[in-house]
């Protein structure tokens, strides 16, 4: 019995710390957006870091699930995870990261919830090496290290490989579509949010790319068959001097929570479409194809805009409708 609650904990949070790297190689930019927020990092060490650590975490997992010399990988763990903890209190306090990101986007586990996730897990941890896992010999037997080694090198190496494909592998991002639309994302909204098609997009006042939304969506929320437009706008360091500043919005504004767009729109501008309350498509930097041509199709017809409000724009912008970058 002794045997196995000395075993049991330190695997259980092996699994996890591999599910942690997994994560991280399945979605490099998300986890790279979120060390590059923490600005404890000079900008061009970052990918070096996140690379770095996804490695470790991937072989500190292995080792722990192997039960390879648990009288050093023990308490290395234990304080890896209370210096996550830590690190993860500050970082929100100072409104530096929306949570701990520890699960990359999958999950949106609060902060509170992660640092007591983390106390349970150094409790196993503990209670582990008190029960007997304080051998300290790393070469016995000898393929556990090499074993331990190879996963660190193969996680560090997915990680590289993944970043430099420009795309996720799976994709962790809370506005992923199919997911329902949850009222907490964006607070303050106008009703009807989830009753028929609806743009959501959040913007910063500091976007220069943001800007050449603005008249398509006006045009775009003008029109009765396109859908009606909301918009999240995030605040600029500078006050009021923004590039949308004074900008004509004709659609519906509301504040965005500085630490909720981080989680859900690290990129902007970023939009999602609903329908009935449900994500259809999410666009990074530009309109998908398909919907842009829907857009093309209903305000300019062979090319003339049509004249049917205040919100019409005077011509095709296709930056906006040519320029998705996907998710």
């Amino acid at each position: 019995m002794t045997l196995l609650a000395s075993l049991a904990g330190p695997a259980l949070v092996g699994v996890l710390f591999l599910l942690g790297a997994g994560l991280k190689i399945a979605d490099p930019a998300r986890f790279h957006t979120h060390v590059e927020g923490l600005r404890i990092l000079p900008p061009g060490w970052v990918h070096a870091a996140t690379q770095a650590f996804t490695a470790f975490e991937a072989g500190m997992g292995i080792a722990l699930l192997l039960g390879w010399a648990p009288g050093l990988v023990l308490p290395a763990a234990a304080l890896l995870l209370f210096a996550l903890s830590v690190t993860t209190l500050w970082s929100v306090s100072t409104g530096r990261a929306p949570d701990c990101g520890c699960t990359n986007g999958l999950l949106e586990v609060p902060p509170w919830g992660s640092v007591v996730l983390n106390a349970v897990f150094v409790a196993l941890l503990l209670v582990g090496w008190a029960l007997g896992g304080r051998d300290l010999s790393p070469g016995s037997p000898p393929w556990k290290p090499l074993a331990v080694a190879a996963t660190a090198v193969l996680g560090g190496a997915a990680f590289r490989q993944a970043a430099r494909s420009g795309r996720p592998l799976l994709d962790l991002s809370p506005l992923r579509p199919g997911k329902r639309w949850r009222s907490a994302w964006l607070s303050g909204h106008p009703p009807g949010v989830t009753e028929g098609e609806r743009i959501v997009v959040w913007m910063s006042q500091d976007c220069p790319h943001c800007k050449p939304w603005i008249p398509v969506l006006n045009a775009v929320h003008a029109h009765p068959d396109l859908p009606a437009v909301l918009a999240g706008l995030g605040r600029t360091e500078e006050g009021d001097g923004g590039a949308t500043a004074g900008a004509p919005f004709r659609f519906p504004v509301v504040k965005a929570d500085a630490l909720t767009m981080m989680r859900l729109a690290p990129v902007v501008p970023t939009a999602v479409l609903l329908r009935d309350g449900v994500i259809q498509e999410r666009w990074v930097g530009g309109m998908a194809p398909a919907f842009g041509e829907r857009v093309r199709a209903t305000l300019w017809p062979k090319g003339r805009a049509v004249q049917d409000g205040p919100g019409t724009a005077p011509s095709p912008p296709g930056p906006v409708l040519d320029g998705f970058r996907g998710p």
